[in-house]
């Protein structure tokens, strides 16, 4: 078995309100895992925004989003639904199969 960090990337489409986007992740890993089991203690909207910010990618890895500027507005203007399905997609909790591989 490899090392996430060699594994290759999933990729899943998502449109947020603003246009569609590609994002990309990986198999999540424990340190993931625990940051998104404390967010879920202050609620779950929480947990789901930041399993975006942990876990999103664009195509050479970099984060999608940073905590600071790009939490309120996952919380508050992006569309609730897309949030969910997408977080559940990235925390690999979901059925959905990704879009392909990176």
């Amino acid at each position: 078995m490899a090392l996430i960090q060699q594994m290759p990337y999933q990729s899943v489409k998502a449109d947020f309100g603003d246009g569609e986007i590609e994002i990309f992740y990986r198999p999540i890993n424990l340190y993931e895992m625990d940051k998104i089991q404390c967010a879920r203690k202050v609620g779950d909207a929480n947990a789901l925004a930041e399993t975006l910010i942990l876990r999103a990618r664009d195509k050479t890895g970099d984060r999608i989003f940073d905590r600071a500027p790009d939490k309120d507005k996952i919380l508050c203007q992006y569309d609730p639904h897309e949030v969910m399905r997408i977080a559940t997609i990235l925390s690999g909790a979901s059925d959905e199969r990704p879009a392909g591989n990176g």
